[in-house]
């Protein structure tokens, strides 16, 4: 507990949503070499085939049922990070 007696440990407004939030979204990584399987806004179900495995030892499967909502490419890993918000 903090010192306003708030049991999340934050003074800010709006923290706990954010943490929230945060909680109810997932990172993955899938290897580009053989790009993705979705896109943008697509709905995703738990197993799912996202695309190449980052270690090339399979495939990335999507481990949540939701929504994509953010990729992006990292060219230092050469990997597409996706992050899927859960629902």
């Amino acid at each position: 507990m903090n010192i306003s007696g708030n049991p999340c440990n934050t003074d800010k407004p709006g923290e706990l949503q954010r943490r929230a939030d945060h909680l109810n979204r997932v990172e993955v990584e899938v290897e580009a070499t053989g790009g993705i399987r979705v896109g943008l806004g697509d709905r995703v179900t738990r197993g799912q085939d996202l695309g190449i495995a980052p270690d090339f030892g399979g495939r990335a499967l999507s481990p949540v049922d939701g929504v994509v909502e953010a990729i992006g490419f990292n060219p230092g890993t050469h990997r597409f990070e996706m992050t899927i918000r859960v629902e």
